[in-house]
């Protein structure tokens, strides 16, 4: 168990989760842009699209990273995951607004972010 604990796995895990709901946040935002009252939707759609491609590009090694070492995460609900490493098992659970802050921070991170 206190392999989990290490603070290069738990930053692993902890990245694969927010990179994912971030993701998905962006992914059902744009579907609302799409569907909105907003006249010209084109140049918001293609920014989120811009920021969904990083994100997947993040996400995919992070994936080969946990792959790597052996991580694997499955999703138990909305705010609990569970992470198996070297044999052990153990559940990682968030507060819901923590994890809406860690996503804010997230999408504000790759928004803001200089080219």
């Amino acid at each position: 168990m206190k392999e989990l604990m290490d603070k290069e796995i738990a930053a692993i895990v902890h990245e694969y989760i927010f990179l994912s709901l971030a993701r998905k946040v962006l992914e059902r935002d744009k579907d609302k842009i799409k569907q909105s009252e907003v006249k010209i939707k084109t140049p918001y759609i293609e920014l989120i699209d811009e920021k969904i491609i990083q994100l997947s590009k993040d996400l995919r090694d992070v994936k080969v990273e946990m792959n790597k070492k052996g991580i694997k995460i499955h999703k138990v609900n909305e705010l609990r995951y569970s992470v198996h490493y070297k044999g052990y098992q153990r559940e990682v659970g968030y507060m819901g607004y923590a994890m809406r802050t860690y996503v804010e921070e997230i999408m504000k991170r790759y928004f803001l972010q200089k080219n």
